[in-house]
């Protein structure tokens, strides 16, 4: 029995990026880009028409963030998957990203296989939110 395609909708407010992003997703057998969104107000529409099982959300964003766009995200039900995907990746990030309800935090600049490897595991339902150590957590207040 054939796999189901993971629905991934791809918000970016650079058309590039996006663009950049479905091919990549379009690329693998087992994925598919259901839509995009370029803003936190396009997100919610895209959202409800679109029912994506995992939403990969840039962290910087016209008047928001994806931190708080994932909160927003994380209080709906049921929840799609949400992998916050950025050029300003840090450790510091990884607490802020587990809080806001995170399934993953991924650098703008692995592979694209990466990429591709991390929206498997967090189907799968592994976190990949980066290890939260002792210096992450004193410095994660910054962005709290």
């Amino acid at each position: 029995m054939p796999t189901p395609l993971i629905n991934v909708l791809v918000v970016d407010d650079h058309p590039a990026v996006r663009a950049g992003l479905r091919a990549l997703i379009d690329a693998q057998d087992d994925m598919r880009a259901v839509g995009e969104a370029s803003d936190g107000f396009t997100l919610a529409p895209a959202i409800r028409r679109l029912d994506p099982a995992l939403i990969l959300l840039d962290y910087q964003m016209p008047g928001t963030n994806g931190l708080e766009l994932c909160r927003r995200i994380k209080a709906r039900t049921p929840a799609p998957r949400v992998v916050i995907y950025s050029s300003f990746v840090a450790a510091t990030m990884a607490i802020p990203a587990r809080i806001a309800g995170a399934d993953a935090l991924v650098d703008k600049g692995v592979p694209p296989r990466e990429l591709a490897a991390t929206i498997r595991a967090v189907m799968q339902g592994e976190t990949v939110a980066g290890e939260v150590t002792p210096e992450a957590m004193n410095l994660a207040g910054e962005l709290l």
